[in-house]
């Protein structure tokens, strides 16, 4: 009996003190689950703010909504899992930081290669949308159309450009094009350089399919100087009317 309770007592010093069993942690609680309409924002905003006119896309509520310049422009909504529309306000510029409608300045649309001027002149689409009603807002490269010295060829560079041009010629077939060749003073025949310029331009044109009825050339030489560097005399103007 004696040799079992110390055989006991050596078991309970060994086995070390009772182990305190804790409640089990609660679980953290889980981040919130966006909405559908944050989760339609986050997948449609990029395109959205693409769009010509548009302000701002942002969740009101349980639907999504499109600030615009105006009524007429109407961005594709289509594919929006939650209501969505397009609501017109008295905006300054777009998200992409173009004028809402005509300036003061008279600068309107640009579209890439083409810049249309002279807005307040003719009836506007509110947000630089399709420019102007009336090509009395005429057309313009970008960029000026020049040559080095002594040349007629056209660079890269400006056969871009004309491309590009000669698109919006196409979707105006009433419009006429006055091409204007220009020369810097110091260079060979002025007179016979512009003209030719001009014709390299009509030539370029012709062959991007803009009919011949809507293109006129006219050689100015050294008449219509920049006043500036010789390199802005050696261009080709373009002058678009109705």
């Amino acid at each position: 009996m004696g040799r079992l309770c110390l055989a006991m007592l050596v078991l309970a010093a060994c086995s070390g003190p009772t182990k305190t069993t804790r409640p089990p942690e609660p679980p953290a609680p889980d981040a919130r689950v966006p909405t559908p309409a944050e989760l339609a924002l986050e997948a449609h905003r990029e395109r959205l703010l693409d769009h010509r006119g548009v302000v701002d896309v942002r969740v009101d509520g349980d639907a999504l909504v499109v600030d615009v310049c105006a009524p007429e422009i109407t961005p594709d909504l289509t594919g929006i899992a939650v209501p969505a529309t397009a609501l017109p306000g008295a905006w300054p510029e777009t998200a992409r930081g173009e004028p809402c409608g005509c300036s003061e300045r008279g600068v309107y649309h640009d579209d890439g290669a083409l810049i249309a001027r002279d807005c307040n002149a003719c009836t506007c689409h509110a947000g630089a949308i399709d420019a102007c009603t009336s090509l009395d807002c005429r057309m313009h490269p970008a960029e000026r159309i020049g040559f080095t010295r002594n040349s007629a060829e056209l660079d890269d560079a400006a056969r871009a450009l004309l491309d590009a041009f000669a698109l919006g010629l196409l979707d105006h077939p009433t419009a006429q094009l006055l091409i204007r060749g220009h020369a810097d003073p110091r260079e060979v025949s002025v007179a016979k350089l512009s003209k030719k310029r001009a014709a390299t331009v009509r030539g370029h044109l012709l062959k991007a399919g803009v009919p011949k009825a809507q293109l006129a050339i006219e050689g100015k030489g050294a008449d219509a100087s920049l006043g500036g560097a010789a390199e802005a005399d050696r261009r080709v103007d373009l002058e678009v009317t109705e």
